[in-house]
């Protein structure tokens, strides 16, 4: 007598096969959607832990290198700042595009990394490859595409300006500039802009490419977002110097939250990873505790410009330390606003 194969090692589990006994159907696709459901969450997790690899790896290769050849042999803070920014965007597009490749079986482009998920691809005229703009969107492209691209390129600039300018008309503080000397000058704007561009483009390409462009096969628009979210807080929760305070804690963690699914929204309606990246270095590079301009309630290092606000809500001025008032209310709420505008638009476009 052969024996059976198992129930739920069954390969045909239609219901036609056994119509005569519906609970043996129900139960077999059950199990599938189960096992279905269980292995997309086993692959996040995978994916996750890729993300953090090479994140941190790409981090710890290009400080070592740079170091190395930069300050040991020439003694020079501004090209090793420079060499390292530039060393660690490149090892870290190079582990996702190679990660994407032989493992996940994708294109850059499938990863919101130069083509945009809502174009129809339209061949040249001699039949070659299709053509791409510096936006990420090739062929024909939705309706009002370009003036949204426009308008998230404008948003993420006018983002710090618009919170600067919140700080210093509504908070009680004073604005000073200090007398810093022109290597010390030069200095300051490099760290400045090397780092915001260095967290933008390895948080960008890793998070809202890698990442996000493995989950749009697998989850919806909505769960992609908040996932997102989740991970972005996770990845960037760090405890406050002043010791753990609740209200603070939770603020922090919800302007994380918020934050991340702004960028990803933006990454999902725009169809590129280019205006979260923007976006995310500009606010990096002009808005908190930077070296071009220090908001903060207290004044513990040296920018060309510092602005200590006397205010000691916390809710405005989030709290003294390496984040300060990048996780207060304001900062809270104007990313919220960017969610918001990035769903409508997703909305506009689906009904487009």
């Amino acid at each position: 007598m052969k024996k059976q194969e198992p129930f739920f090692r069954r390969k045909n589990c239609r219901k036609d096969k056994y119509k005569n006994d519906g609970y043996k159907s129900d139960k077999c696709k059950s199990s599938l959607m189960d096992c279905g459901a269980a292995k997309k969450w086993i692959l996040l997790a995978g994916n996750i832990l890729a993300a953090w690899v090479i994140l941190t790896l790409a981090d710890a290769a290009a400080s070592e290198i740079a170091y190395d050849i930069m300050y040991i042999k020439w003694d020079s803070l501004i090209l090793t700042t420079c060499l390292y920014c530039v060393l660690d965007i490149l090892f870290a597009a190079c582990s996702v595009g190679l990660y994407a490749r032989y493992v996940l079986k994708m294109e850059p482009g499938e990863l919101y990394m130069g083509i945009s998920q809502k174009c129809v691809i339209r061949q040249n005229i001699r039949g070659k490859r299709p053509l791409v703009s510096l936006g990420g969107r090739s062929g024909v492209p939705y309706k009002n595409a370009s003036r949204w691209d426009t308008l998230w390129y404008m948003a993420a600039i006018l983002l710090p300006v618009f919170l600067i300018c919140f700080c210093i008309l509504f908070t009680d503080g004073s604005l000073y500039r200090e007398n810093l000397l022109a290597a010390d000058l030069v200095y300051a704007i490099c760290w400045s802009v090397s780092g915001a561009l260095r967290c933008g483009f390895t948080d960008g390409i890793v998070l809202c490419g890698m990442v996000l462009g493995f989950m749009k096969n697998k989850w919806n628009c909505m769960e992609t977002i908040l996932i997102s979210g989740v991970l972005f807080a996770v990845f960037h929760f760090g405890f406050p110097t002043e010791g753990f305070i609740t209200e603070k804690m939770i603020l922090m963690t919800a302007t994380l939250f918020v934050m991340g699914m702004a960028f990803a929204a933006v990454t999902c309606a725009t169809g590129a990873i280019w205006a979260s990246v923007t976006m995310y270095s500009a606010f990096s590079m002009l808005y908190g505790r930077t070296y071009i301009l220090n908001i903060d309630t207290e004044r513990d290092f040296n920018a060309i410009w510092n602005y200590t606000m006397k205010n000691e809500n916390w809710l405005i001025a989030g709290f003294s330390g390496a984040d300060g008032v990048r996780v207060g209310l304001t900062v809270l709420l104007a990313f919220l606003v960017v969610l918001l505008a990035a769903l409508l638009q997703l909305r506009h476009s689906e009904a487009s």
